[in-house]
């Protein structure tokens, strides 16, 4: 029954799951990252890789003058403009914030996914509508979704690495699962497959739901092809300052 539940509700994402890894390039122009398509994948270098910002080395944490100096520096909350207007997406300012999110989903049996993003990105303002679609879709029923705006949680972008925006990060049973810039729409269209098995691995379904109507599930997912059309070159927006 179980497995049943699992095959109807997440039956739409099987061509996402047949995507190749990768197919990026990473070069760099001023501030930002430019990624174009290519057959092979680069993986950014180690320095712009995310990290769960609660293993955030010491000279962070422990840095109370950096720590007091990116609080001075962030805007007392989300830019109204381009924060989500979705009832589905969260704010998120804090590491505390985040823990306590994580914690709820870690007992409901459900993920958490984390978009961080500048208000003053265009990838980032490009990748939101997707964003939004899909926490308000069929990946809303197991998995909470959220965003920070890098210039409200300057501290929290510092404990996470965050370098490279639009960047998303997949929480499950209190762990970090992914993270990956989703710049463009194939990085996105990755994200999603990422987190459709991340789903059917990590999250509690109950049987409750398994008599839902195919056309429900369906509905929560467009084709790819009527998604909002994201320019080709466009670069993830590369965050300034120490790490």
């Amino acid at each position: 029954m179980r497995d049943a539940s699992r095959a109807v509700r997440w039956r739409w994402l099987c061509p996402l799951l047949l995507l190749p890894a990768g197919a990026v390039r990473i070069g760099s122009r001023g501030n930002c990252r430019q990624i174009r398509s290519r057959p092979a994948a680069i993986s950014p270098t180690a320095d712009d890789e995310a990290r769960d910002p609660r293993a955030a080395p010491p000279w962070i944490t422990e840095n109370q003058a950096l720590l007091d100096e990116l609080r001075a520096a962030s805007t007392a909350e989300p830019r109204a403009a381009t924060a989500s207007t979705s009832r589905h997406v969260s704010p998120i300012v804090s590491l505390e914030a985040l823990e306590a999110a994580i914690a709820r989903a870690d007992a409901a049996g459900r993920l958490v996914a984390v978009k961080y993003y500048s208000p003053q990105c265009r990838s980032c303002l490009q990748i939101k509508p997707l964003y939004e679609r899909a926490a308000e879709g069929a990946f809303g029923e197991q998995v909470d979704f959220y965003e920070v705006d890098s210039f409200c949680a300057r501290v929290l972008c510092s404990l996470a690495n965050m370098r490279l925006l639009p960047t998303v990060q997949v929480y499950g049973r209190g762990a970090l699962l992914d993270a990956r810039t989703v710049n463009n729409k194939v990085l996105y269209l990755e994200f999603e497959a990422a987190l459709a098995k991340a789903v059917l691995s990590h999250c509690t379904f109950s049987v409750a739901g398994e008599a839902e109507s195919d056309a429900a599930v369906a509905g929560a997912a467009r084709p790819a092809a009527s998604w909002p059309a994201i320019g080709g070159g466009s670069g993830a927006h590369r965050m300034a300052g120490r790490r």
